[in-house]
């Protein structure tokens, strides 16, 4: 597979061809579950999963926190974890869970990278 600004395409046959859906997308990130399941984190457009030949697109309407997707990881214990403008999602059994700066975080821009939750903050404001 490969991810660019023009969509999600894979390679078949000795060709890449676009998925459809996806093919005219900014994609920032994509992840395999333990299932063979594909989360593919968009710039505009959601979180997309690629199961089992089916595509679904998971928005703010089914609970995410925020279209603009920075990052992906699934962990050990298949938990997915969205970076988003916003926060942090996390989607499990189907529901999703969204934390903010006002619970805890250091940040409300959030980037993850491999299987730990990790948050790229800003310096807190100095005192005055």
């Amino acid at each position: 597979m490969s991810r660019h600004a023009g969509g999600l395409h894979v390679l078949e046959g000795g060709r890449f061809r676009p998925v459809a859906g996806i093919a005219a997308v900014a994609v920032r990130a994509i992840v395999e579950d333990r299932h063979g399941n594909l989360w593919i984190g968009t710039e505009g457009a959601g979180l997309w999963r690629m199961q089992q030949g089916r595509i679904a697109r998971l928005t703010p309407r089914e609970g995410l926190l925020h279209d603009r997707v920075t990052s992906v990881i699934v962990r050990a214990d298949g938990r997915v974890w969205i970076g988003a403008r916003g926060g942090l999602s996390r989607f499990r059994d189907g529901k999703f869970a969204v934390f903010r700066q006002k619970d805890g975080l250091g940040s409300d821009n959030i980037f993850l990278c491999s299987t730990t939750v990790w948050g790229i903050c800003g310096s807190p404001a100095a005192a005055s």
